[in-house]
């Protein structure tokens, strides 16, 4: 879209605000959709700009721009942001008695809690969302609030429950014909049966909705099915058809200048090369995906990004290099809070230097002796059984 062709449809839709206010801003809003789902950020925020300086606005359209700023931000993954609009939205359609408005207000602060990982508070969120949408009949809300009870239930690891909605939510779009929302079901789908184990009933799934993000153009969508696809084939060892897919939904997400969900495809593409004991390229696509977190202070995958780069720079650059990365990780996730990741990068550095020394890195002794100690202390402290038996096991080995 032209920066003219955008202001004269803006300016077109102020005029029709005159005569039909609640047909302008619903197509104000749908406008907004299409250019966020496209990831066209800069005139997003171009008809944010234009909508606040209509006058008059009512508070069931005010509720509506919030709701549309509020996946704006979700897309630019602020998920405190995007719950605060999501927030005030709910309020203002409650105030106005607008049930439809409030149903979906409630699907998106839902999905604003998800993104936060708050999956308890989300899954009663969407639930009255639920509730609402069937005393309304919307059963394109329905199976939205459907498929988005699924996320929750998939990371709660309820994967029958998570079933069940998106097979509910799939025969809804399918009999409504809404081509997007069923390749959205579709992928959850897959996602979810990819959590089961059961790779090729997850393969079709995202091989269907593939089909569908390529006919719909929608390049957003092919670059997450993409990599989806290429977990799929990483967990069953086609480690040439996971780079492929990699590399497609790379290609994708950078022509779209969409950062973050770069850093888990870089990543993915370094864990496949070393497991095929190519650390030149592991390393080459780990600093990639460690810049990219540095500069989006991402720390918390940054962290993850020294833990699975060190033993590749153990090989290339020498055990002092790879220590050197754990401890990176360790400092970041022990500045984080993050406490299961901090045991598991103690354990890997204990892990690492045990391999070493008994493999003739004799000199490393001296410093891993005390190092198990350190962390055998820490995990008694916390009672923590499996990291005790582990740096046991550990400790056990060096003695042999």
């Amino acid at each position: 879209m032209t920066d003219k062709f955008a202001k004269n449809f803006l300016n077109y839709l102020r005029l029709l605000f005159e005569t039909d206010a609640t047909d302008s801003v619903r197509q104000w809003a749908r406008e907004f959709e299409d250019a966020r789902r496209s990831l066209n950020l800069e005139y997003c925020r171009f008809m944010l700009q234009s909508i606040r300086r209509w006058e008059n606005l009512s508070l069931d359209h005010i509720g509506q721009v919030k709701n549309s700023e509020g996946l704006l931000y979700q897309t630019l993954a602020e998920g405190s942001r995007a719950k605060e609009y999501h927030q005030d939205a709910v309020k203002l359609f409650h105030e106005t008695q607008n049930s439809y408005g409030l149903a979906f207000a409630l699907n998106n602060l839902g999905l604003a809690l998800i993104q936060e990982s708050d999956y308890r508070t989300a899954l009663e969120v969407l639930e009255a969302s639920l509730i609402l949408s069937e005393q309304l009949q919307d059963q394109e809300q329905i199976g939205r609030v459907c498929g988005n009870m699924a996320i929750c239930f998939r990371h709660e690891h309820r994967f029958q429950e998570a079933t069940q909605q998106l097979e509910r939510a799939l025969g809804i779009f399918r009999q409504t014909d809404n081509l997007w929302e069923i390749g959205r079901t579709l992928f959850n789908l897959g996602t979810n049966y990819y959590e089961l184990e059961q790779y090729e009933k997850a393969l079709a799934y995202l091989q269907e909705d593939l089909t569908i993000c390529e006919a719909l153009g929608d390049e957003q969508g092919a670059a997450e099915t993409f990599a989806n696809i290429a977990l799929i084939h990483h967990k069953r060892q086609a480690y040439p058809d996971s780079i492929e897919a990699s590399i497609q939904a790379l290609t994708r997400f950078q022509k779209l200048n969409n950062l973050p969900p770069q850093r888990y495809v870089l990543n993915n593409l370094a864990l496949v090369f070393e497991e095929q004991g190519n650390c030149d390229q592991a390393l080459g696509w780990y600093e990639q995906a460690l810049a990219l977190c540095q500069q989006l202070q991402d720390q918390a995958r940054e962290a993850e990004v020294w833990n699975n780069m060190a033993e590749c720079c153990g090989r290339l650059r020498g055990d002092d290099q790879a220590v050197a990365c754990y401890h990176r990780a360790i400092a970041l996730r022990e500045l984080l809070g993050d406490t299961v990741g901090l045991h598991r990068s103690g354990y890997n550095l204990c892990r690492y230097l045990t391999v070493r020394v008994k493999s003739g890195a004799v000199h490393l002794k001296p410093d891993l002796l005390p190092l198990l100690d350190e962390w055998l202390l820490r995990f008694t402290a916390l009672n923590w059984t499996i990291g005790i038996q582990a740096i046991e096991k550990l400790q056990a080995v060096l003695v042999e």
